[in-house]
């Protein structure tokens, strides 16, 4: 009779699963070489096979089964069994063979990707986001519950659990207009004529902050920060993230995507070390994920205060920023100035890039729009809701490399994201001390609040629960409209 793995031996082999597939989506994009797209797409195939074949095997069920049975009464161990329980239930709803076309469509579209956006070839690319969609479509399919309302519903439950599309649509809905109203009166406003465009150097950046980051928390002996095409965080285990920081011809490039990734690997590595290998030992989903990135890239690394820290750090390893004060580095990362390109954006324009997308890959699932008409669909909407004229694909819907590797439903968790960080951050600067904190630049009370409220507890509790318990009460938009109007009135001179 063959031997019975208990449910921590399955779950630990399905985890170096995963360190696996990470460690080699890592490698894609930062440092393979071109020629090792077709192996890596099988390596990666083989691997998810793998994975999926544990997760819905008999003997992880009867595991899954004897854990819950055992420990019955238990809440963190039922807070366990319900992320396995997910887990297994997503994979035993995806036929294996449509998980292994997922696995190879996106190894193979974001080589693709990596060709088609520089050359600015969208008919290339066109073949590979429309099987990206149909896979997309066959997935809801497959995963659709009695309580899903929407064909998106779905997908959007991989990233953000429980939410439903219609509540995304209740929030960014008068979002939308009080954003387009915000940008309105900005654009009436006296500009800010600070020019941080430039040669900067790269390298140079990235040790500016990986020394920054450092200061701020993030413990190098468990991480590390690279430069790359486009800027991630791969969370190989909790002692082992890998950020990478992008550059561009603005200072913000290399300098808010570091902080950006810092937000989630700050997130991974503040998990309480005694959830290490149960599977709820990461954050609890995009959404709140997203909310630490976007707090941290921006509320902090776009405040006064933080310029005036930091700025010694930034201009001894910088040549060339010497000639701003922290009052011109303020006031040239904060100002709005709408663009074509999502990375980076400004804080008032950027969330209505996400609604956008979120408005075009809902209506592409929906085949309310066809593939061939998704750049004229793109440039309306950017001219309609930005008052941007896009010229080119890879100015465009190309930019992005979410649809590419498959990442249909994510998009809105970026906009959510900063819904949260500014319920967060108006429950926090409550506090006198707090608030004199973060005007100064000292961001550790900070990161000891958040790591209590957020980090500590991984994926212990549902997003809804965790967020409620930190903030008193569910999410809402209107504590970040008032930080943008209060931030903005202050900076253009608007009428309150």
């Amino acid at each position: 009779m063959p031997v019975v793995r208990p449910f921590e031996a399955i779950r630990a082999e399905i985890a170096a699963l995963d360190a696996a597939l990470k460690l080699l989506s890592w490698d894609r994009q930062t440092v393979m070489s071109p020629g090792g797209a077709s192996a890596r797409a099988e390596h990666t195939s083989r691997l998810a096979r793998q994975r999926h074949a544990l997760l819905v095997g008999d003997e992880f069920g009867q595991a899954l089964d004897r854990f819950q049975t055992a420990h019955a009464g238990h809440p963190l161990q039922a807070a366990i069994h319900s992320h396995w329980d997910r887990e297994r239930a997503i994979a035993v709803r995806t036929p294996v063979e449509l998980a292994l076309r997922i696995a190879r469509v996106g190894s193979e579209a974001y080589s693709a990707w990596r060709v088609a956006k520089p050359a600015d070839d969208f008919d290339a690319m066109a073949p590979y986001l429309a099987e990206q969609f149909g896979l997309a479509r066959e997935l809801s399919d497959a995963l659709r519950q009695p309580h899903h309302a929407d064909v998106y519903d779905p997908l959007l439950d991989l990233f953000e659990p429980r939410l439903a599309t219609s509540e995304v649509q209740a929030w960014f809905g008068p979002t939308r207009t009080a954003l387009r109203r915000l940008l309105a009166e900005i654009r009436e406003a006296t500009p800010i004529c600070v020019n941080l465009s430039g040669e900067w150097n790269p390298a140079a950046l990235r040790g500016a902050m990986a020394e920054i980051i450092r200061e701020l928390g993030f413990d190098f002996d468990r991480g590390r920060l690279d430069l790359a095409n486009n800027a991630f965080c791969a969370n190989i285990s909790g002692s082992d993230l890998r950020m990478t920081t992008r550059a561009s011809d603005h200072l913000r490039g290399v300098y808010s995507s570091s902080l950006h990734e810092f937000g989630h690997a700050i997130y991974e590595q503040s998990v309480d070390d005694a959830l290490e290998g149960t599977g709820i030992d990461t954050g609890v989903s995009l959404s709140v994920h997203e909310s630490q990135s976007r707090l941290w890239e921006n509320i902090v690394g776009r405040s006064r205060g933080f310029l005036d820290r930091f700025r010694a750090v930034l201009v001894r390893h910088v040549p060339g920023l010497e000639r701003f004060s922290a009052d011109d580095l303020y006031r040239g990362l904060s100002a709005v100035e709408p663009t074509y390109l999502r990375v980076g954006a400004d804080e008032v324009s950027y969330s209505l890039h996400i609604m956008i997308r979120f408005d075009l890959e809902r209506a592409l699932l929906n085949r309310e729009l066809d593939i061939r008409d998704l750049p004229e669909a793109w440039n309306a909407r950017y001219a309609e809701d930005l008052g941007v004229t896009v010229r080119r694909a890879s100015e465009g819907c190309l930019q992005d490399v979410h649809w590419p590797k498959g990442s249909i439903g994510y998009f809105p968790t970026y906009a959510i994201g900063n819904l949260i960080g500014g319920q967060l951050l108006e429950v926090y600067r409550a506090e006198p001390t707090n608030a004199r904190d973060f005007e100064v630049g000292k961001y550790g009370s900070l990161r000891e609040w958040l790591a209590e409220r957020i980090y500590r507890h991984g994926s212990r509790y549902p997003a809804t629960e965790l967020i409620a318990q930190s903030v008193g009460g569910p999410i809402d938009p209107a504590a970040w409209l008032r930080y943008l109007r209060n931030k903005y009135g202050e900076l253009y001179g608007l009428s309150s």
